[in-house]
């Protein structure tokens, strides 16, 4: 009876972690961690979001190097610029 009361609520929870990393992987800064690896394989740019060791980022943008993206910006509320990678269409 104790074993299954400690066993149910880790199921419950593993579940629960299985679900929610299926639907949200990525997290609120991703895309410009991206963004950043890609302009460092692209332009040589390490100046964006220098804060952050570039290996990973670096690694995390192998798999997008053979694709055709350019990148678009767009102004924010604040007036700051922030860049996104989109595929171009030909």
């Amino acid at each position: 009876m104790v074993i299954a009361a400690v066993c149910a609520p880790i199921a419950v929870q593993m579940l629960q972690i299985a679900v929610v990393i299926h639907r949200e992987s990525l997290t609120f800064d991703e895309n410009d961690h991206m963004y950043a690896g890609y302009r460092m394989w692209k332009n040589g740019d390490y100046g964006l979001n220098p804060e952050h060791p570039p290996l990973v980022k670096l690694l995390a943008t192998l798999p997008v190097l053979g694709e055709n993206l350019r990148a678009v910006r767009f102004r924010r509320e604040s007036g700051d610029r922030e860049g996104r990678l989109l595929p171009c269409r030909a």
